[in-house]
């Protein structure tokens, strides 16, 4: 590599030897202050008049310039080039006499083969915005260029360098690419302006003009106006019937103005089959003033639908209101209407009786003043959010009567819209439900009274059952208890557990129908398992039964141990109590991909068709629960169903004389995302 270039003594840089370079700006200064002895050139002295000469130009010009000089290609440049070379860190000053492969390493092979056709074949060239890349300001930069190598010639007619003449064109370049993307998306969006035209369900036209010249009509408006050819010729040509319909008047005054027209159900008469008949038409439109680029009006787009159907529906529909009218006064309910707004515009004669009133005092918001101060503010939000959405309007209040007594009333209202969708019309009833509502409260009094006399009565027989059972376990472990006495324990605990479970579903229906559902708590749990530990405990209480388990697949999930094992005990339960003794009780579970499922089967009665619509209600007994020691409160079967359901499963039932009776317990091994 050449060695870096060295300054030269300040006492020196005013030599002769430079006298080819009096000025030149700020590289020319760096020229004269380099010690060019040590590098390939020699000193200034040496240098051929070619070279002096051209330096003397280059230096001297305000056009960005370089020069490479000799076979390692040494290169000057001037002052207006300088910004090519980057900033503060960028190739100033260094790379004034280094050379031109050193210099510009990311961009030799590109312009290498230009120099070799100007340095050993005198081949000039030329490029315009020439994408030369080059490392400056800290990075690699794409940067554009016009620029033209040109061959120095010496005295005796040899090449002895090469003169780049050059102008950084990266800004003019993004500029006009920039225009020329401008000019692309213009058009692109006038293309698609004039497609969604086109193509637009509404009508739409542009006229030009004060004579108002039909420049564009879509297939909507052609539609509207007969299919006449209309392009190129005035409004008052294209369609002559409109010249005493005033519409001519509305587009001058648009065009004059610069302000634009709205018309909603504006009916014109057009002569669509050309046969000089006109038809009755309505249309919604806007005149909207289009304008040139200094604020002049140079014409008006027209955009609209026609309405014609909409408004001949609606004004049926007023004659319908009219007849509504008449036919409610026959109604012996407070029949009401109101406007899209929610002011009353008509009751019947039962609610001006009601109040002993005028209608006047009623209409529009004065109906809020008779409604009891207490159910005002449920009114007005009912009210409102109905106005609002458009949804059926149905609440309970109290209407004073002109007697001052409140009797309460359910009011409903259905909005009325026509063929667009839009209400137009609000239709209300207020019904006297004072005598059904008071029925209503008490028994849903009774109700509570029953389920929270049910609670009380449940928590307060448990804790002397506890103890019963309590003594009777302690009883039963006795060693030295007699045959007999032990018998009497067993009894005495099982009548005790038995008890414990009719309090427990006692609990269990209160909570559910108060509280929204059996509690649960999930955990990972084994059904297998949880079967096995139940059947032993029955197994205990019911020696005398036999009682076959199987087990089938993986058991586990996600389930509430506890309440699976009632459940399973219920099942078992109802089938010792209502199967035939002499046969089995047989209890299998089986786990599927994501099920497991739990069939208890017994012989024994058929169950009637008749009892399966309420076979899972509450306090629903068979025939033979109703005496001796079977007795139940009808719980049971109703618990197992809550459990079920709390676990996104279900409970189903299959009875016959010849297979018996199954139920079958599905329960999924996860819960649903939403449980």
């Amino acid at each position: 590599m050449m060695p870096a270039v060295e300054r030269r003594s300040p006492s020196s840089v005013d030599s002769p030897a430079f006298s080819f370079l009096p000025k030149g700006g700020a590289t020319g200064a760096l020229v004269r202050s380099i010690d060019w002895s040590a590098t390939s050139l020699g000193p200034p002295e040496m240098w051929s008049p070619a070279l002096k000469m051209t330096l003397g130009i280059v230096f001297h010009s305000r056009h960005p310039m370089i020069v490479w000089w000799g076979h390692e290609l040494i290169q000057f440049y001037n002052d207006a080039y300088m910004p090519s070379l980057g900033g503060p860190d960028g190739r100033h000053p260094r790379a004034m006499g280094q050379r031109g492969k050193e210099c510009w390493p990311e961009v030799w092979a590109v312009i290498s083969p230009q120099i070799s056709d100007v340095m050993e074949q005198g081949i000039p060239s030329w490029n315009e915005d020439q994408l030369v890349p080059i490392h400056r300001n800290g990075k690699l930069e794409d940067v554009y260029w016009t620029y033209g190598y040109s061959p120095i010639y010496e005295l005796d007619g040899s090449i002895g360098g090469t003169l780049v003449v050059c102008q950084e064109t990266t800004l003019a370049v993004a500029n006009r690419r920039a225009l020329e993307e401008a000019h692309r998306q213009t058009a692109i969006a006038r293309a698609r302006l004039e497609d969604l035209i086109q193509r637009a369900p509404a009508f739409v036209c542009t006229l030009d003009g004060p004579e108002h010249v039909f420049y564009t009509a879509n297939p909507p408006y052609q539609a509207l106006i007969g299919r006449r050819d209309v392009i190129g010729k005035p409004l008052l040509e294209a369609l002559p019937e409109v010249a005493e319909q005033g519409f001519i008047e509305l587009l001058d005054r648009v065009y004059r103005t610069g302000e634009p027209f709205v018309g909603n159900e504006i009916r014109v008469d057009l002569d669509r089959c050309g046969d000089g008949v006109l038809e009755e038409i309505y249309v919604n439109f806007v005149y909207q003033p289009r304008s040139d680029g200094t604020g002049a009006v140079e014409g008006i787009d027209v955009f609209g639908f026609e309405v014609t159907e909409q408004v001949r529906a609606r004004k049926a529909a007023l004659a319908a209101i009219e007849e509504s009218r008449q036919f409610a006064e026959a109604i012996p309910q407070q029949v009401w209407s109101a406007t899209p707004d929610g002011a009353l515009d008509f009751v019947n004669e039962r609610v001006t009786d009601y109040f002993q009133t005028s209608r006047e005092k009623i209409l529009g918001g004065g109906w809020l003043g008779v409604i009891h101060p207490d159910d005002t503010a449920q009114v007005v939000a009912s009210w409102t959010h109905s106005l609002a959405t458009g949804t059926p309007y149905e609440v309970e209040f109290r209407l004073r009567r002109s007697d001052g007594l409140h009797r309460w009333h359910l009011g409903r209202a259905m909005p009325v819209r026509d063929t667009t969708g839009r209400i137009y019309k609000w239709f209300g009833t207020n019904t006297d439900i004072h005598e059904a509502k008071s029925i209503r409260e008490e028994l849903a009094r009774r109700t509570e009274f029953e389920q929270h006399l049910v609670g009380i009565v449940s928590h307060d027989l448990r804790n002397p059952l506890n103890a019963i059972l309590l003594g009777a376990q302690t009883l039963a472990m006795l060693e030295e208890l007699d045959p007999r006495s032990a018998k009497v324990a067993m009894r005495m605990q099982s009548a005790a557990e038995r008890g414990a479970r009719m309090i427990r579903d006692l609990l269990d229906f209160t909570q559910a129908r108060l509280g929204g559902g059996l509690p649960i708590k999930r955990s990972g749990i084994d059904v297998h398992q949880v079967t096995s530990t139940v059947l032993d405990e029955i197994r205990a209480a019911h020696p005398e039964r036999e009682l076959v388990m199987e087990h089938e697949g993986d058991g586990g999930g996600e389930w509430d141990g506890d309440r699976i094992a009632q459940a399973i005990a219920n099942l078992v339960s109802n089938a010792i109590h209502h199967g035939d003794e002499g046969q089995p009780v047989r209890i299998r579970s089986k786990g599927t991909d994501d099920h497991v499922v739990i069939d208890v089967h017994n012989h024994g009665p058929v169950i009637p068709t008749e009892a399966l619509a309420t076979l899972f209600e509450p306090l629903k007994r068979g025939a033979d629960q109703l005496v001796g020691a079977r007795r139940s409160i009808g719980l049971g079967l109703y618990i197992v169903n809550e459990i079920a359901k709390r676990h996104d499963g279900t409970i189903e039932l299959r009875s016959s004389a010849e297979a018996g009776t199954t139920f079958t317990l599905r329960l999924p091994r996860q819960p649903r995302p939403e449980s």
